[in-house]
């Protein structure tokens, strides 16, 4: 399973994209792609398009 992970850190919300999975049926979770501020996601869609 995958979802969106949110921390936070000296006053600001940074997001990551985390995965769920099962190691000798334990869950273990890793991150996939760190994803950062609010604003610089922002940023990057609006430079895609």
């Amino acid at each position: 399973m995958v979802f969106i992970r949110k921390k936070q850190f000296r006053g600001k919300n940074y997001y990551y994209i985390v995965e769920s999975y099962l190691v000798k049926g334990k869950v273990k979770q890793r991150v996939i792609y760190y994803i950062g501020t609010a604003d610089t996601l922002l940023k990057k869609l609006k430079v895609k398009h």
